[in-house]
């Protein structure tokens, strides 16, 4: 790679966990994906109705229309792709 190249690299999930709670979006009591990403801190998504927070802040959604069943699959399936060399799983 030249000096004039840039390299980004993602960062990865060092924590993760479950947590059940109402969510202030569908005001549900639902199951929360909890993720920890070194720079950005705990991230955590609804697993009802694919709502996101980073910190204590609303994420929003891309596209209306297929935005939240899209936020909860990429939600599970992060979390189906399991423990990573490192990552805690804290349940």
């Amino acid at each position: 790679m030249t000096k004039s190249e840039a390299h980004i690299s993602p960062t990865q999930t060092h924590a993760r966990r479950l947590a059940r709670g109402i969510c202030p979006d569908c005001n549900k009591y639902t199951y929360f994906a909890i993720f920890h990403q070194e720079w950005y801190g705990w991230d955590r998504t609804c697993l009802r109705c694919g709502r996101k927070w980073s910190g204590r802040e609303r994420i929003p959604f891309s596209s209306p229309r297929t935005a939240r069943r899209d936020s909860v699959r990429a939600a599970r399936d992060r979390w189906k792709r399991g423990t990573q060399k490192g990552e805690k799983n804290e349940l």
